[in-house]
């Protein structure tokens, strides 16, 4: 075990939306990944999350009051920012992939190629080993250059970037009996929940629906108010209906596939 442990190594990785920063330490080697260190910290209203400088100069302020003088970075790209699709193939080798993929996202993605930053995983192939169905994932290299410039503004390097729903398919992949399980997966966010179908370790379905949940508020003075404390009652009642509505919509999307 001793041997094990001085393989391994710490990384730190980002993820944000627009109320929260979330910094994870982790342990990473020889097939292993340790949790080292975990925290979450509200955006203040002031910060335009979109703006590398005044994200970065937070994420560089909470770097700092942590302590941690790390230069690389795991970041995130949340769904909202990447567009996923499940592209058939006809039978193609791998030295021909490459290209086969960036002829049929010409036709899929609602913004140019040569605008895009495109990656995907092959997901089927035939009895011969020739791939018959990839995931396509992409992102508007305008953004791609926003998130590295607010890393730089932080004095970060990222050394990976990934979409959130492959991070929620590897959480998935290590909970004991769930690997090869269909799961519904959702993550409720402030403005965005990301809704994933994964189905025997493979991320089948995904996507992002824009329903806005208040946060959650303390009973203090101000909701001691009969009317406030019904009016913030009516809000949460109100985002959970419309996350019940976009989840059912997301498994019809799913079954139709």
């Amino acid at each position: 075990m001793p041997h094990v442990l001085s393989l391994m190594r710490k990384v730190l990785c980002v993820d944000w939306d627009r109320r929260a920063l979330r910094l994870v330490v982790a342990r990473v080697g020889q097939g292993v990944v340790s949790l080292e260190d975990a925290h979450s910290h509200p955006v203040p209203d002031d910060i335009d999350v979109d703006d590398p400088v005044a994200m970065g100069g937070l994420l560089a302020r909470m770097l700092r009051w942590h302590g941690w003088r790390y230069r690389r970075v795991i970041v995130d790209v949340a769904r909202d920012k990447a567009v996923i699709n499940r592209l058939t193939l006809p039978p193609t080798p791998l030295d021909e992939l490459a290209a086969a993929v960036q002829f049929q996202a010409m036709r899929e993605l609602p913004f140019p190629l040569e605008q895009a930053a495109i990656d995907y995983v092959v997901t089927a192939r035939n009895s011969d080993g020739l791939a018959t169905e990839v995931m396509l994932a992409a992102m508007r290299r305008e953004a791609l250059t926003r998130l590295r410039e607010t890393c730089r503004v932080a004095g970060l390097t990222p050394t990976r970037i990934g979409l959130r729903p492959y991070a929620n398919l590897v959480s998935v992949r290590r909970l004991p009996g769930l690997a090869e399980q269909r799961v519904l997966f959702v993550d409720v966010g402030p403005a965005m929940t990301e809704i994933d179908v994964i189905c025997g370790g493979v991320l089948t379905f995904s996507r992002a629906a824009n329903v806005t949940v208040p946060p959650h508020a303390a009973v203090d003075g101000a909701l001691a108010d009969g009317a406030a404390a019904e009016a913030a009652h009516a809000a949460r009642e109100t985002a959970v209906r419309d996350l019940e509505v976009e989840i059912t919509r997301t498994l019809q999307a799913y079954r139709a596939t």
